[in-house]
């Protein structure tokens, strides 16, 4: 195991800076080889801390699984709505690599914003 992907305290050095809010630190660390974007889901440390900029900075690397849960089988999506995060939470569902939801192009209120139409199905 490398150092980018040992954890002390559960954390590895991506989820502490997710945790910390540290975008350049995160971008850092989202550019060494080996680093494992979801181990220990950094995701939900800067989701359900507000780190907005961070939750943009994880959207954008390849591996990111936004669906995957942590500790407690909570997503990064469910951790930011526990703690009321607007932002992020808009963030997590517009990037549309969430499972959660069906978007459709259609809403009666503004019709330039998609919309949640309905939960997917499991093997959908």
């Amino acid at each position: 195991m490398d150092q980018y992907n040992q954890t002390q305290n559960n954390q590895t050095p991506l989820s502490r800076a997710a945790s910390g809010g540290h975008v350049e630190v995160g971008r850092m660390l989202l550019e060494a080889k080996n680093v494992d974007v979801n181990k220990e889901n950094p995701l939900s440390y800067a989701a359900s801390r507000g780190h907005v900029e961070v939750v943009r900075v994880l959207l954008e690397a390849k591996n990111v699984d936004v669906n995957k849960g942590d500790a407690q089988k909570q997503t990064a999506q469910s951790r930011n709505a526990e703690k009321g995060r607007v932002e992020g939470g808009r963030l997590l569902l517009e990037g549309k690599k969430c499972e959660s939801r069906r978007w459709t192009n259609k809403s009666k209120t503004n019709p330039n914003k998609p919309r949640c139409r309905r939960p997917l199905r499991q093997g959908t």
